[in-house]
């Protein structure tokens, strides 16, 4: 895992980002939790640096993000780890660069690959100042493939924050089909407890279809 800033610790679940994709970019956001943001690694402040392999198996990554008005400098690192065939385990630290809101942030998974069955787990903390607000983010997914063609995934996330007494949860089932150069997908999506609510106002459901052509 290249760990580009503090953003880009948090920015994959194990079940593949289903509040992020489902329930905030493209759903009138919905959901209440948000990951506190690094310093902009666009802003041609970043060094990223590829540390040289130290073990077999293990990959390092450090990088340090300069400020902006509105955020200070950050600091963060990641490690992976190959060596054990079928698996890979990675571990992510970083911290948050907005000015009015600090936090450390942890980030840590694994995935390990049996014959066509493959498992996924991953765990995010943010650890906030008094200004800010303390999260918890876990994720798992199970991936099965039927044949060459066709496979099936089901996973689920869920999110805790502080002070709130009712968590986020997400799960959803997908299909994904290939035929020739095109790629099918279909999902399921269910929410529940958005924005920290109880009953059929934290509720929603969504349905997403899609289509890739290789050349």
């Amino acid at each position: 895992m290249t760990v580009l800033n503090a953003q880009s610790a948090l920015d994959t679940t194990a079940a593949g980002d289903i509040f992020d994709q489902t329930f905030v970019h493209g759903s009138g956001n919905l959901s209440t939790y948000a990951a506190p943001l690094g310093s902009d690694a666009a802003n041609n402040k970043s060094i990223n640096y590829t540390l040289p392999t130290m073990l077999d198996g293990l990959a390092a990554a450090v990088s340090y993000s300069g400020g902006t008005t509105t955020a200070v400098s950050t600091s963060a690192y990641g490690l992976t780890y190959t060596g054990v065939e079928g698996l890979t385990a990675y571990y992510g630290a970083g911290e948050s660069g907005l000015t009015a809101s600090k936090a450390d942030i942890t980030s840590m998974g694994a995935s390990y690959v049996l014959g066509s069955i493959t498992a996924a787990y991953s765990l995010k903390d943010v650890d906030a100042d008094t200004s800010g607000t303390d999260e918890e983010q876990t994720s798992w997914k199970l991936s099965y493939t039927v044949t060459d063609d066709l496979s099936v995934s089901y996973g689920e996330e869920s999110h805790e924050t502080t002070g709130q007494t009712v968590d986020e949860e997400f799960d959803s089932i997908s299909v994904s089909y290939t035929t020739g150069g095109m790629t099918l997908t279909a999902s399921q999506i269910d929410a529940k407890g958005l924005g920290n609510t109880t009953g059929s106002d934290g509720e929603a459901e969504r349905w997403k279809l899609g289509v890739s052509f290789a050349f």
